[in-house]
């Protein structure tokens, strides 16, 4: 029979206890970020990695989550499926509450695959894929899906800018995000009596024949071209529009924003419109600051990516902050976040993770990115 513990031994189990427990609140979260960090088209994902880096920097600084500070694992996806996989398999093994990314529909998908077995909450700031929507999981996302963009861009088009024939040119090296965004233009487009006279399909990992692709498309006598490209290869196809004296009106997805695509572009990207999630030319003081400590910090102005990096981290956080930074009940804490202020305006998720925000249509004028017309949320999300 076992006799009682002395008082002196139960003070001592109490002591290990709460210094256990400070221990353990004192632990960094570890949080996951993988993407395109090295390759053709890294600026984008390299400027979201910064954003979120930023936005942790602050998180820390301001106490972190509930005391403890958020630690960014940061693994670098190749800009293919299988690194997708294979980054987001790692971050797992480093037990991360979460992982941010990736920046592509087709890495994202993959990474998906992956974290939806482990039930791992993935919280993409920029993948635009219609194949994740409506869908109970684990999956989150701060940019609007290539259904809405490809819909209200093909609105746009044709009843502001009286554009009826457009043709499309895209990268099939992220066909989640390009095809069904084609698909969703021309759907719209013909519903409103437009026609897509052709749609060009290129790899970008494969040097394709630009030239070729726009004598194609030049000579369906197209009054429009609708590029969805990131941007690196848009400044491209627009040099060589140009180069073959087509005089015709030039539209982007929101992958071709940023300073590559007016710095390769030049004066053959001037005119360009693009349809993008947020104003890049928002005035109001929380995302002029942000402009500003970007600069500071990295020397270079934000893009798109910059901003969803960071905006993405702050709503995690906000998650974390519910489930005292576990990764137990997180894809609930977030799902039921609902409006959360982001850098220039509300953002809100539904109840499946996909966002609800308004559209911009941004042009380049004079090498600058103008902003040209705001809809609100209630105008493309009837």
């Amino acid at each position: 029979m076992y006799g009682r513990i002395p008082v002196r031994m139960l003070g001592w189990l109490a002591a290990c206890c709460l210094l256990l427990t400070a221990c353990m609140a004192s632990k960094p979260i570890p949080v996951g970020f993988a993407a395109e960090l090295t390759g053709k088209q890294s600026e984008a994902s390299i400027q979201m990695r910064n954003g979120a880096r930023m936005a942790v920097e602050e998180i820390n600084q301001a106490g972190g989550v509930g005391g403890r500070k958020i630690e960014l694992l940061i693994e670098d996806d190749g800009g293919v499926p299988e690194g997708a996989a294979q980054a987001d398999q790692r971050l797992i093994q480093q037990q991360v509450v979460a992982i941010v990314g990736h920046l592509t529909s087709n890495q994202t998908l993959a990474g998906y695959a992956v974290t939806e077995t482990s039930q791992t909450v993935l919280f993409s700031p920029t993948a635009a894929t219609s194949a994740l929507t409506g869908k109970k999981d684990h999956f989150f996302r701060l940019f609007p899906t290539t259904d809405r963009l490809g819909t209200e861009f093909a609105r746009y088009i044709y009843q502001e800018r009286k554009l009826v024939r457009v043709a499309i040119i895209y990268d099939l090296d992220n066909n989640s995000y390009t095809e069904p965004f084609a698909g969703a233009f021309e759907k719209k487009l013909a519903a409103l009596g437009g026609t897509v006279p052709i749609q060009v399909q290129y790899q970008s990992s494969k040097s394709p024949d630009i030239r070729e692709f726009v004598e194609q498309m030049r000579a369906t006598e197209a009054d429009g071209v609708f590029m969805i490209s990131s941007s690196t290869f848009a400044p491209l196809i627009a040099q060589e529009i140009r180069l073959q004296n087509w005089d015709v009106a030039l539209f982007a997805a929101p992958w071709a924003q940023g300073d590559a695509l007016i710095q390769f572009g030049g004066m053959a990207v001037e005119g360009m419109e693009l349809i993008l999630p947020y104003d890049i030319n928002d005035p109001s003081p929380k995302l002029m600051a942000f402009k500003e400590r970007y600069r500071a910090r990295y020397n270079e102005p934000p893009t798109f990516s910059a901003m969803f990096g960071y905006e993405t981290l702050q709503v995690l956080a906000a998650g974390l902050a519910k489930t005292s930074g576990r990764a137990q009940g997180l894809s609930e804490a977030l799902a039921a976040i609902g409006s959360y202020p982001g850098l220039s305006g509300p953002v809100r998720l539904d109840e499946f993770g996909d966002v609800i925000r308004p559209l911009y249509i941004i042009a380049i004028q004079d090498n600058q990115f103008i902003t040209k017309l705001h809809l609100q949320p209630e105008d493309v999300w009837p």
